[in-house]
């Protein structure tokens, strides 16, 4: 059957394997990639129509990665992955694709609203920690918005205060912003929510070095000096030697790994 014969018995009857077999073989053997891509696209508007949602979604992936790896057309696959969303907004493949697809294409605006679209939708608590994240580097690196991306660190920090590793982020953007004030009670929050006595030590000394820097408090920084002798039970010079914390970032920052 010539491919073109094929491509039409796969519009008139979407839902059969044996005419998308057909037109996934012909195209291949003739190299007729676009023609490919667009007959199961076409495919997958015809299958949703229809209600076969499943069968749609894995046609439209099918067409996706043609564009995307062989035809190098990623606005056409990104186009195809919103789709897939469309139908199912939780299918994590398709939002994973559609996010490198936006980042590699610049198009920041686009992949923050997709983020957003997410955050609404998910209940997942960690996967809304990873998306408040993602949604505040870019927000920070690509548009520049640092106030705005420091919201979304606190949004972060806020719904997982056991997770030490988003303290860089919130003091590196607290600091752009102009509000190292609240990094500083973002990490007391932590420290609350800390059961490892030498990892609320470390905060302890983080926290002092922000009093002994930027928020220029000697009296909290000493108190936060006392805090992690408490928890640690050694390294007295730190109450003789204010120099000390700068010592102890290399040690945090191993914790934090």
């Amino acid at each position: 059957m010539e491919l073109g014969d094929s491509i039409e018995a796969l519009r008139r009857d979407p839902t059969s394997p044996e005419f998308a077999r057909q037109v996934r073989e012909g195209a291949r053997a003739r190299g007729a990639l676009v023609q490919y891509a667009e007959a199961f696209t076409e495919r997958g508007r015809r299958l949703a129509e229809r209600g076969h949602s499943a069968e749609a979604i894995a046609s439209y992936i099918e067409s996706a990665l043609v564009y995307e790896e062989e035809l190098d057309e990623l606005a056409q696959a990104a186009r195809l992955y919103q789709l897939v969303l469309d139908l199912d907004p939780a299918h994590r493949r398709a939002l994973f694709a559609l996010g490198l697809l936006l980042h590699d294409l610049s198009r920041f605006d686009d992949l923050v609203s997709l983020y957003r679209t997410r955050l609404d939708q998910s209940r997942d608590d960690n996967e809304r920690t990873t998306l408040y994240l993602y949604l505040a580097e870019i927000l920070s690196e690509k548009l520049g918005q640092d106030v705005a991306a420091f919201e979304e660190v606190m949004r972060a920090a806020r719904l997982a205060p056991q997770n030490i590793r988003i303290i860089s982020r919130l003091e590196r953007l607290g600091e752009r912003a102009g509000r190292v004030d609240e990094v500083a009670v973002a990490i007391g929050d932590l420290i609350l929510n800390q059961d490892d006595t030498h990892v609320r030590a470390a905060l302890s000394l983080h926290l002092a070095e922000l009093y002994m820097g930027p928020l220029d408090d000697h009296q909290r920084a000493l108190a936060h000096y006392k805090a992690a002798l408490s928890d640690d039970g050694g390294n007295p010079e730190i109450l003789s030697a204010v120099e000390d914390v700068f010592r102890e970032r290399e040690r945090f920052d191993q914790l934090a790994e």
